[in-house]
């Protein structure tokens, strides 16, 4: 293999970084190396990691190529470590290894914690640990936060589909000091829901998806015409999904923005 330097400010942080021609093969995992080592040494990333509709970090990885779990696409590019997700294909996985390409599993986050284990691993991996810690360490002081309320939120996506308390968003809601409805408490992995439960269930606060819905009447509205009523007493917040569909930590933003309506609504 080929090795080059990575052009850190090591000074900064203080760590003793390995000098990689890294693979990521997952836009959660191309989120989270980007903001932890930017895009030096990074080989290839995730073909989603290009793709603004799905992607933050999009304009960051342009000059990069793209790649699939894929044992011989993968291979040709000769890496020295591949990340890939927890899901991804354990025959894909077995064959890289005998082909002798470190591979390492990166655990698919629902929760505030879960994102902070994998933003360490990756540091411990990749010789990173200062800026690991210091990622990890923001994020853990809000998981840390007394935020318990007794206003009610609930996520709803433009397919109907609600995640359940086993999911990220579910966690943000509650460090923000929401807490779901009850009609919840028997879908903690999420489940499709009509707009008549929703209505019924009289959240204080309905999160909806900015990228896939629109308030412009002239353009298309991928939700119930009936939630464009001013006659519903629930708040209506529009959130980009991309801040919370990959365990990041993007999420911040989508927490704090969730605590301020939160006190707006005394909460």
């Amino acid at each position: 293999f080929v090795l080059f330097l990575l052009n850190f400010p090591i000074v900064s942080y203080g760590d003793q970084h390995r000098v990689e021609k890294i693979i990521s093969t997952n836009i959660c995992i191309d989120t989270l190396l980007v903001s932890l080592l930017g895009t030096e040494g990074l080989l290839a990333v995730s073909s989603l990691s290009h793709d603004e509709r799905f992607s933050t970090i999009a304009k960051k990885v342009k000059g990069l190529k793209t790649v699939s779990f894929e044992a011989e696409a993968i291979y040709s590019l000769k890496p020295t470590i591949v990340f890939a997700s927890n899901f991804s294909s354990p025959n894909t996985r077995s064959a890289l290894k005998k082909l002798g390409i470190e591979v390492e599993l990166i655990n698919y986050a629902q929760s505030i914690e879960d994102i902070t284990e994998n933003i360490r691993k990756l540091g411990v991996l990749l010789g990173f640990e200062k800026k690991a810690e210091l990622l990890a360490t923001s994020l853990e002081t809000k998981n840390k936060e007394d935020a318990v309320g007794d206003k009610t939120a609930l996520q709803y996506s433009t397919d109907s589909y609600i995640h359940g308390k086993n999911s990220l968003i579910s966690n943000a809601i509650a460090l923000a000091g929401f807490k779901l409805p009850d009609f919840m408490d028997n879908n903690p992995n999420g489940a499709f829901s009509s707009i008549e439960q929703i209505i019924a269930s009289n959240p204080d606060l309905l999160i909806l998806d900015q990228r896939l819905a629109y308030t412009d009447s002239t353009k298309f509205y991928g939700y119930h015409k009936v939630l464009r009523s001013g006659h519903l007493r629930m708040r209506k917040e529009y959130v980009d999904t991309r801040l919370w569909s990959c365990g990041s930590q993007n999420i911040l933003q989508v927490i704090n923005r969730l605590t301020t309506i939160s006190k707006e609504l005394g909460g």
